[in-house]
């Protein structure tokens, strides 16, 4: 049985690291002053997955792999460690943070999610309302009073749509809702610690491009791909509850 199960989880993670691979060939990479610093991609999905459905240490043996091979097959420039880095904390976060909320109560759960997403959303504001302007090379950007509010509005509109739509669709299920209060926190969590915090030191450390320039790039990223990467982890476990192809961890079953 116990060989079985092995064999079970092996293909599931084969399955899910081919997924991120596929994936990795349709990023999409933004120039940041004339650097190729800014990905938009989803490759974190299956990683994410992997964590869910098999637990941290699959989910970082996962992640691991999709980033070498994404490398060999699509990279671009010089191979930096960090982002091998990262694919293993969001493999990490993802099979631990729903785990930990497993057996909280729902009122905690609700005012963790709370708690993150304002956090983030006034650290955003501190950092835009410190600075004055930005320095790349010989190149200097003003951040005027137009520029900071139109980035905190883009934050505050796709957070409020992404709560929109998850009341809409699942506002009358309370197991549902509180699914959807854990993902957004693992969510948040792994973008703000893995992609908002960390890659603009590897992207610093490669290309000379200052912390708080790629800091800022990925607050904007943040706003748009959170909502996003959140609907589709839930639309994707909503499936595999109903169809019950396999176990979540984290997770009550229906």
């Amino acid at each position: 049985m116990k060989g079985k199960t092995q064999v079970i989880q092996l293909t599931t993670a084969t399955m899910l690291t081919t997924v991120g691979v596929i994936l990795g060939n349709f990023s999409i990479i933004l120039p940041v002053f004339s650097i190729p610093a800014l990905r938009l991609d989803i490759v974190a999905i299956p990683i994410i997955l992997s964590g869910l459905i098999l637990g941290k240490w699959y989910g970082m043996g996962v992640g691991i792999i999709i980033d070498l091979i994404n490398f060999l097959l699509y990279g671009q420039g010089a191979y930096h460690v960090g982002f091998t880095i990262n694919n293993a904390l969001i493999g990490l976060f993802s099979g631990m943070i729903p785990l930990f909320f497993l057996h909280k109560n729902f009122l905690f759960v609700k005012k963790t999610l709370l708690i993150t997403s304002m956090t983030l959303v006034l650290l955003t504001i501190g950092v835009l309302y410190s600075l004055d302007r930005l320095s790349l090379g010989g190149e200097t950007v003003s951040l005027t009073l137009e520029v900071r509010i139109a980035i905190i509005a883009l934050i505050i509109v796709m957070s409020l749509l992404t709560i929109g739509f998850m009341y809409l669709t699942l506002r009358d299920y309370k197991y549902e809702l509180k699914d959807m209060y854990t993902v957004s926190i693992m969510v948040i969590l792994i973008e703000f610690f893995v992609i908002i915090l960390l890659t603009p030191l590897w992207i610093q450390d490669l290309f000379g491009q200052p912390y708080i320039i790629g800091f800022l790039a990925r607050i904007i990223r943040g706003a748009l791909m959170i909502p996003f990467k959140i609907i589709i982890v839930l639309a994707i476990i909503n499936v595999i509850k109903k169809q019950q192809v396999t176990t979540l961890r984290g997770f009550i079953e229906n």
